[in-house]
């Protein structure tokens, strides 16, 4: 039984000095991550023909 405590211990005070770190790396949308980079993508659509009309 002391072992399993232990363990539930251990994993809770991990899980608790965890939480932070990974609530407080997510920073979301910003205004520096929306401005346009200038990158221009062409696309190109091919449609197929009928060659026998």
């Amino acid at each position: 039984m002391r072992i399993s405590r232990r363990f539930i211990n251990f994993a809770l005070l991990f899980c608790i000095s965890l939480l932070p770190a990974v609530l407080l790396s997510c920073k979301g949308r910003t205004a520096e991550n929306m401005e346009p980079t200038c990158d221009t993508v062409e696309v190109v659509i091919m449609q197929n023909t009928n060659v026998e009309n």
